[in-house]
């Protein structure tokens, strides 16, 4: 009868309305909007969101803009109903921004997401992300491209890799590290067991650099893949490094401006 729908609808547009509160997802609708709906309206949603939860969508990827916090809240919120996002790649990202750490924070509390690409984002603090990240367990692969590190961002984040044991694959391409940021990073080679695959391509880390990582690689039995192209090694930098290489008993990739090998071993 009409009293028994009206209840049913009543009691529907109710946990709609508390679903909507919790989730924030219709935080910024104008009070005289909200009442223009209808009950029915409500209960359709909150059906919707129902079948979203069961359902848990796969989007492999997600590419974001740094600066459009809709779009990042959205996928945050994708990301704690469920949905499967296996990449996210934050293009002019600003890791301190709520927004952002409330991405990152579903990402850590799913524990499904393996990847994380930053692009472009050239006061990136990466004391802040490291310890951000440090929390994701399912994160095996970052990238940090043309984020302007230099030596100092290299030192922190070698200091917070060093006793890492998730991440599987690192790579600071297009960035200004340069000895010194190549030095930190190969005491963390020397220590870190999990890294398998580094790429430093289009940095400035010189022939002493490349001496550095040879030294490294000697101690290193678990990295399959080093690129280390567009580098300014020299010549003497590339003979130091492809004979550690070489001597090495995991690398199978090793890339250079004037030496591509791959290794069987």
């Amino acid at each position: 009868n009409d009293t028994a729908t009206t209840q049913i609808y009543t009691s529907l547009f109710v946990g709609s309305v508390r679903c909507v509160q919790e989730t924030g997802k219709w935080g910024q609708m104008k009070k005289e909007e909200a009442k223009r709906r209808s009950p029915e309206y409500y209960s359709l949603r909150c059906i919707n969101c129902i079948n979203f939860a069961l359902n848990s969508p796969v989007l492999t990827e997600r590419e974001l803009h740094g600066k459009d916090k809709k779009k990042i809240d959205s996928t945050a919120y994708l990301i704690s109903k469920g949905a499967i996002v296996n990449e996210v790649i934050i293009t002019y990202a600003d890791v301190k921004a709520k927004w952002t750490v409330n991405l990152l924070d579903s990402i850590r509390n799913a524990s499904i997401t393996e990847g994380l690409i930053i692009k472009q984002s050239n006061d990136l603090d990466i004391s802040f992300l490291m310890k951000e990240i440090s929390f994701i367990k399912s994160l095996t692969s970052l990238t940090l491209k043309m984020c302007n590190i230099g030596d100092k961002e290299a030192q922190l984040l070698s200091d917070s890799l060093t006793s890492n044991e998730t991440l599987l694959h690192l790579n600071l391409s297009g960035n200004n590290i340069k000895v010194a940021g190549a030095q930190a990073i190969s005491g963390c080679l020397a220590k870190n067991r999990t890294l398998t695959k580094l790429s430093l391509s289009f940095n400035d880390i010189g022939p002493k650099g490349a001496e550095a990582l040879a030294i490294a690689l000697r101690s290193n039995n678990v990295l399959t893949y080093l690129n280390v192209k567009n580098n300014n090694i020299g010549e003497g930098g590339l003979k130091c490094l492809s004979a550690a290489v070489l001597e090495t008993k995991s690398i199978t990739h090793f890339k250079h401006d004037q030496l591509i090998l791959s290794l069987l071993k």
